[in-house]
């Protein structure tokens, strides 16, 4: 600790420095980069779980076809795109989805072709 006392306009100073330094064995914050990484994935992991449940509810939905429909999720909300082939399905898919817990948006960018 380094202290230095100084006259400032008839009034008395005190300005203290320390330098402080990790000892061995000593239990330290995490960076903050630790932390950035450690939410980073929990984040991920959230987002992997909820495409996974978007994906079966929509494997689950009666009269719609899954198999060209992509899934996107980030944060609570979900993107969906990809084709269908009947333009009713595309409406049944957005139902779907924001059925599913934990969405609280749906971006349906799904478009109705007809499959050869």
């Amino acid at each position: 600790m380094k202290a230095v006392l100084q006259t400032v306009g008839g009034s008395i100073a005190l300005a203290v420095a320390l330098n402080v330094c990790a000892q061995p064995g000593t239990a330290s914050a995490p960076a903050s980069g630790a932390v950035a990484s450690s939410n980073a994935k929990e984040v991920k992991a959230a987002n992997k779980k909820l495409r996974r449940d978007v994906l079966r509810a929509l494997a689950k939905t009666p009269g719609l076809s899954n198999e060209r429909i992509s899934v996107r999720v980030s944060g609570s909300a979900v993107t969906l795109s990809g084709s269908v082939p009947a333009v009713d399905q595309i409406q049944k898919a957005g139902d779907a989805v924001q059925q599913v817990p934990g969405i609280t948006a749906v971006s349906n960018k799904i478009t109705a072709r007809a499959y050869n």
